[in-house]
């Protein structure tokens, strides 16, 4: 964890070679889901130095920085800029989809959901605003893909595993309260069954963040990521 948040401080020293952003969507949104990610990541560290038995949480708080990056390096994966513009709109829409959803929600309890339907109103014009400056040749995106697809075209889908893993405590599923229980039926045994090298999944998952998505958002928006991670560090 003192590496990590060693790494966290890097980053942010490293942020500081890159150009002046704001031309293109996608930069400035990848670099603030980013910032989520780097609190998420802080998160990670602070449950560790805060006790062992913290791990269901850190597994929790894992996961929302692993999809986070994964979505931020889907974002940054195309070589040309209006590709990725494009990927952003596909990202905010799901805003937009978020406040219609919770216009419904509202109404179908009898409460105003006005608020919400102003708020989905203003993002889709937005949104559809940028998509008709959009080159010809860019096409728009009709959602997005699910998780495993985005891990697979980054090259990454191989921690897919991590990610389904950590998605257990996030669910409540049986697996996860397996750290409160041994074995089934009869045989089952009750405790709290935490020991260090359970912490590898949230651990890896916050390096696997901050090394992949620092180094990538620095090298796509014209920073330098030699000043974030160098070989001696990463050693």
């Amino acid at each position: 964890t003192t590496l990590i948040d060693e790494g966290v401080g890097r980053f942010l020293a490293a942020r500081k070679t890159l150009p002046k952003l704001g031309e293109y969507e996608s930069d400035l949104e990848a670099l603030n889901l980013f910032y989520l990610v780097l609190r998420h990541i802080e998160a990670v560290c602070t449950l560790g130095n805060r006790d062992l038995v913290l791990l269901p949480s850190a597994m929790v708080v894992g996961r929302a920085a692993f999809e986070t990056t994964g979505r931020i390096l889907w974002m940054l994966h195309p070589k040309d800029i209006f590709d990725r513009e494009a990927r952003y709109l596909a990202h905010l829409a799901g805003e937009e989809d978020f406040y219609r959803r919770f216009a419904s929600i509202a109404e179908g309890f009898g409460e105003d959901g006005k608020q919400w339907q102003n708020a989905q109103n203003q993002i889709g014009g937005f949104r559809t605003g940028v998509e008709k400056r959009l080159p010809a040749s860019t096409k728009p995106l009709r959602a997005l893909p699910n998780f495993r697809a985005m891990l697979k075209e980054i090259g990454q889908e191989k921690s897919y595993g991590i990610f389904v893993r950590l998605s257990q405590f996030t669910h409540g599923s049986h697996f996860a309260s397996g750290v409160f229980r041994k074995n089934l039926g009869n045989g089952k045994v009750a405790g709290e069954f935490v020991f260090p090298e359970s912490w590898a999944d949230p651990l890896k998952s916050a390096w696997w963040c901050l090394a992949t998505g620092g180094t990538r958002i620095l090298d796509v928006l014209g920073g330098k990521s030699e000043e974030f991670i160098d070989q001696s560090f990463l050693h």
